[in-house]
């Protein structure tokens, strides 16, 4: 286990933010509305959001390339999180 797997959502939420601000980076609870702050998943406030090469963020339907962009997903694996789509337009990360 690394230093990194214990970061918090809202902590990881900032740095996803800084570094691709078009992915409007949420914890959880504000997607399902509950009290509480989620520190274990991530909801990408985004539909069709670009990273700033660029590229887009997620592409649910691509089969051929990579359905996230390779920095995103290797930022948020780095922190202990894992990519996960909810349907076509929405995209959630959640704690591995």
């Amino acid at each position: 286990m690394t230093k990194t797997t214990n970061t918090r959502a809202a902590t990881l939420c900032k740095k996803l933010n800084a570094a691709f601000p078009e992915c409007n980076a949420v914890t959880y609870d504000q997607w399902n509305g509950d009290n509480k702050v989620s520190q274990d998943g991530i909801w990408f406030r985004q539909e069709g959001g670009e990273a700033p090469d660029g590229a887009p963020l997620f592409n649910y339907w691509e089969e051929f390339s990579p359905r996230y962009h390779p920095k995103l997903e290797a930022l948020v694996t780095r922190y202990g999180f894992h990519l996960e789509p909810y349907d076509a337009g929405t995209l959630m990360a959640f704690r591995a």
